[in-house]
């Protein structure tokens, strides 16, 4: 059982007393929980709310291995921990149930489950499940995230995982504090209310794809695309030589592989084609970019990220893989790529390089030596 109230104790006793003055005076325990655990509104949905503020102030407030960073993460975990024995707190979903059906899944399973999806609803496009890990808190966990090629509000980390019989259940935490996605939603359900209706996502029991439901609106089934080129490739060149003349009456599964594509069952997909119609792609010859820019430096990035130059673009889906990832600051509200960014990223991927390097050159001597 969770001991909600030495928690808040806790959390009392770890934020700095210049965070906890009200007019000068610094909040005794008593009076900080009577304040900002008064109410949803004041803990976390207000304008000016508890959820909020600590997010706001988290690096000043508490070390990068601080486990309080984690209930952070989400509005689900921030009530799990803080809140859900309050009585006007229990009528959320964040608070339903005991939590004993919830799994710590290993990050081997999580990783298996990254990749590339597509729906059976031609209107739905594409869906990509890949590691959100905060670089900054490179001890926790894997977390995984979801975004969509063709909905820019699909784009948030996968949370509370739980079997339901056979199958895998995730629920899709929105980041409710970005105003671009919030503003999304608002315009297609007006009254829905996040904090009480979560999109989520079943795992079958194969763990090949996923029937989804967004926002009670849209709702099928997206099935993991097979991205194994060098298999592809091996085939086609058996098939070469062992049955030259024989290119009659082939199968959509004998069909050639073609870079950049990948084939489902009869579908070809194409991951160079950008599909975002509200896009508006221009050619940009300098830092800062905006998105619609395009230029090679950006296709470096896509490069890394979706192992694809996507035509060289910032496109949405690239924006929100950088945003899950937190490379965009406060005062960078139009999510600009800067020069610091690109910098950033290429320089670990240039760490990352270096190493592999090294550990092939050890290994090369270690060898040369036993012979």
């Amino acid at each position: 059982m969770v001991n909600f109230q030495n928690n808040r104790k806790i959390l009392y006793s770890k934020i700095p007393k210049d965070y906890k003055k009200l007019k000068n005076n610094v909040l005794s325990l008593e009076q900080f929980i009577a304040i900002w655990f008064k109410d949803e509104n004041i803990f976390s949905e207000g304008k000016i709310n508890l959820f909020k503020y600590l997010n706001d102030n988290v690096d000043k407030m508490f070390t990068k291995k601080d486990e309080v960073r984690v209930t952070l993460k989400n509005k689900r975990s921030f009530y799990r921990t803080f809140a859900c024995d309050l009585e006007w707190a229990k009528k959320y979903d964040f608070c339903v149930g005991d939590g004993e059906s919830n799994v710590n899944l290993d990050d081997n399973i999580k990783k298996s489950l990254m990749g590339n999806y597509v729906s059976d609803k031609k209107t739905d496009g594409e869906f990509k499940i890949f590691e959100s890990t905060s670089y900054t808190n490179i001890d926790e966990p894997i977390q995984l995230g979801i975004s969509s090629y063709n909905f820019s509000y699909v784009s948030g980390t996968l949370d509370n995982p739980r079997y339901e019989g056979q199958n895998l259940t995730f629920d899709i935490s929105i980041d409710t504090s970005r105003e671009d996605i919030t503003s999304r939603i608002k315009s297609l359900v007006p009254n829905l209310d996040l904090s009480k209706f979560k999109s989520k996502i079943t795992f079958g029991k194969d763990r090949k794809s996923f029937s989804y439901n967004f926002l009670d609106k849209i709702k099928g089934t997206a099935t993991k695309t097979e991205e194994d080129s060098s298999n592809k490739s091996d085939s086609t060149s058996k098939t070469d030589t062992t049955n030259k003349t024989d290119t009659t009456n082939k199968s959509d599964d004998e069909k050639p592989y073609k870079p950049n594509q990948t084939t489902i069952y009869s579908t070809t997909t194409d991951y160079n084609k950008i599909d975002e119609p509200n896009l508006t792609i221009k050619n940009c010859n300098s830092f800062p970019f905006e998105l619609g820019c395009k230029n090679s430096l950006i296709g470096d990035l896509n490069q890394k990220f979706f192992g694809n130059r996507r035509q060289d673009t910032y496109t949405k889906l690239l924006q929100n893989r950088l945003d899950n990832r937190a490379y965009f600051s406060i005062d960078n509200e139009e999510k600009m790529i800067t020069k610091e960014i690109w910098d950033q990223i290429m320089r670990s991927s240039e760490k990352s390089k270096i190493v592999k390097e090294t550990v092939k050159k050890v290994l090369k001597e270690h060898i040369n030596k036993k012979k």
